[in-house]
C-alpha cells in the first residue's frame, strides 16, 4: 500500500479512508432526496385516509414516551456510523443503505398512492409544562401526523437491527 495514502484497519485487511468518506456522501445524497421528497408530500394538500381504530382510544397520552421516540433517531443515525465508519466490510454498510433505500422509497410510494394519517394527538394546552412537553410541541411543528401507515420509524429500526 502507498505510505503516502491513508487507510484505516480493518477486520479483513485494509480500506481506504477515501471509501468511508464516499460512504458518508452516499448516504447523505439519498438522505437529503428522502427528506426532500418527505417535506414535500407532507406539504401537499390531498386529502387523506384518517386510520384509527378503537384501540387507538384505549392509549393513555404520556410526555415521556417522547424519550424513546428522539432515541430513535439517535439510533439510527448510530447505526449508519458504525457501518460507514467501523464496519469493515462496505458490503454491510451498502446492503444496509440499499434496505433502508428500499423501505423508505416504498413508503414514500405508498403515501403519495394512499395518504393516510391520525389524530391522536392531544390538546397541549391542559398538560402543563415541562421539557418533555416543550419537545413534544418541537414534534408537533416539525412532524405532521400524517403518512403514518407505513411507519418508516418502524420498518428503519427493525432494518437497524436485523443488520447489526
Amino acid at each position: 500500500m502507498n505510505s503516502n495514502r491513508q487507510a484505516v484497519a480493518g477486520k479483513d485487511g485494509y480500506f481506504e479512508l477515501s471509501e468511508t468518506i464516499k460512504a458518508f456522501v452516499d448516504h447523505t445524497c439519498l438522505w437529503n432526496f428522502y427528506m426532500i421528497s418527505f417535506m414535500l408530500m407532507e406539504q401537499s394538500d390531498v386529502k387523506i385516509h384518517m386510520i384509527h381504530s378503537l384501540a387507538d382510544d384505549k392509549i393513555p397520552f404520556c410526555p415521556y414516551f417522547i424519550i424513546p421516540y428522539v432515541l430513535w433517531y439517535f439510533f439510527l443515525i448510530g447505526t449508519v456510523i458504525y457501518f460507514a465508519v467501523f464496519c469493515p466490510s462496505k458490503k454491510e454498510y451498502y446492503q444496509y443503505l440499499g434496505t433502508l433505500g428500499v423501505g423508505m422509497t416504498l413508503f414514500l410510494l405508498i403515501s403519495y398512492v394512499y395518504p393516510n394519517g391520525q389524530h391522536l394527538r392531544p390538546d397541549l394546552g391542559s398538560t402543563g409544562g415541562g421539557v418533555f412537553i416543550s419537545v413534544i410541541r418541537f414534534l408537533y411543528k416539525i412532524d405532521t401526523p400524517t403518512n403514518i401507515f407505513p411507519s418508516m420509524h418502524v420498518f428503519n429500526a427493525t432494518a437497524s437491527c436485523i443488520a447489526l
